[in-house]
């Protein structure tokens, strides 16, 4: 992004709901509903290595989720079942000491390879997403804006006109090598969760069973495989503080900034720490703030981030949707301030 840091008096802040809004089928549901029919293999292995629930509801909780969930692994159910099916056997004429190591070979292949069609079907499904609708256009002031966009799409630069040193795509966009996805834990939060979740012995056992129960569950192999299976998924981790330190620049510009407008953010976990970098470089005892909100829950979401934030409530407002954001009418929402 080649971009002019001069007068930035709008920054827009552009989420997943404002493609929806116009139309695109940009939803993780839909890239589900894509991913199932396109590549039902990549599917099936993807619900099994994360026991996706069969009821409907839930599998789409988890789907909605999506990013946040691709770190929800059972390592030590997925650990156990590798192991069973790699374990050394001693006893073999032809046994080497490589076969020690056929566990984690395995475990590494299988998630390595999974990732790969994760982020490859994933490439392809948003080269698949139809246009935006030009009739549901709303009013954006391109005059002294910034837009950073959380979507992969160019809804702005071709629906809009926005030049596109107006605009950041923050986690890359259609036509990218790679586009950047994933969950917000690194390899110790990974290997927390694992520990947390380990089984415990029977409390009925004496010493020497005791002694057999850990030497079953915790052996070498096992460790081994545990230790790369926690790997390959701590390698899908969205490094947030990498990205808001390679656009310095970006936050360095918005000390000027008079309105920040959010449309279609979902305000989830894994992006506040970009709200919490931009709340760092501004005024806020003097920005406004124009927010979509489309569910109850959203509102709850954008009152607890506004409130954490310490953003007077005269200073923002949210909308039911972003179809009241109606052309030459968004200032007017401060009239009565």
């Amino acid at each position: 992004m080649n971009f002019s840091s001069a007068n930035i008096k709008h920054l827009y802040i552009i989420g997943n709901g404002f493609d929806i809004h116009h139309g695109v089928n940009s939803s993780f549901l839909n890239f589900r509903n894509w991913l199932e029919k396109a590549e039902p293999n990549i599917y099936s292995q993807l619900c099994d290595l994360y026991e996706i629930s069969t009821n409907e509801n839930k599998a789409k909780e988890w789907w909605n989720d999506f990013e946040n969930m691709l770190s929800e692994v059972d390592f030590n159910n997925y650990v156990e079942n590798v192991v069973i099916e790699n374990y050394p056997d001693l006893s073999k004429d032809d046994f080497r000491d490589r076969d020690y190591h056929a566990a984690e070979y395995a475990a590494s292949d299988e998630l390595g390879a999974l990732i790969y069609h994760v982020k490859r079907t994933f490439n392809a499904w948003i080269a698949s997403l139809d246009k935006a609708e030009d009739s549901k256009r709303i009013h954006l002031i391109r005059k002294d804006s910034l837009f950073i966009t959380f979507n992969y799409t160019r809804t702005l630069e071709e629906l809009y006109q926005i030049p596109d040193n107006q605009v950041l795509h923050i986690h890359g966009m259609v036509g990218d090598d790679e586009l950047i996805l994933g969950h917000g834990k690194n390899y110790a939060e990974l290997k927390e969760d694992c520990e947390m979740t380990l089984s415990q012995p029977p409390a009925d056992l004496d010493e020497e069973e005791l002694e057999d129960w850990y030497s079953s569950h915790y052996d070498f192999v096992t460790q081994q495989t545990q230790e790369v299976a926690i790997s390959q998924i701590a390698s899908l981790q969205k490094d947030v503080q990498q990205i808001i330190s390679d656009n310095r620049s970006i936050w360095d510009s918005l000390a000027e900034v008079e309105i920040i407008h959010v449309f279609g953010f979902s305000f989830s976990y894994i992006d506040m720490p970009y709200l919490s970098t931009i709340i760092n470089h501004i005024n806020t005892d003097k920005v406004k703030w124009v927010i979509s909100a489309f569910s109850n829950r959203d509102r709850e979401k954008i009152e607890a981030f506004m409130d954490d934030a310490g953003i007077k409530d005269n200073l923002w407002k949210p909308l039911v949707a972003l179809h009241n954001v109606q052309k030459y009418k968004q200032l007017s929402l401060f009239d009565d301030l």
